[in-house]
């Protein structure tokens, strides 16, 4: 289960957009407007996107701004 993950190397190479939001806590309607104006980077394959790992651990690592 992903959202069982405490480690960065546990979190997949690539995840969906379902994966991704079980991890950060965003809406998904914010998830997609990072998407869409590339804050974070993703692959689309067929009608799949997916996000890297490494920008999923660099969310979850930058501290919020205030």
């Amino acid at each position: 289960n992903i959202n069982r993950y405490t480690e960065a190397n546990e979190i997949p190479t690539l995840s969906t957009v379902a994966e991704f939001l079980k991890l950060v806590p965003l809406p998904r309607s914010s998830a997609y407007t990072l998407l869409r104006t590339q804050k974070i980077k993703s692959q689309k394959v067929g009608r799949r996107i997916l996000i890297p790992k490494s920008e999923i651990v660099a969310l979850l690592t930058t501290k919020p701004t205030e």
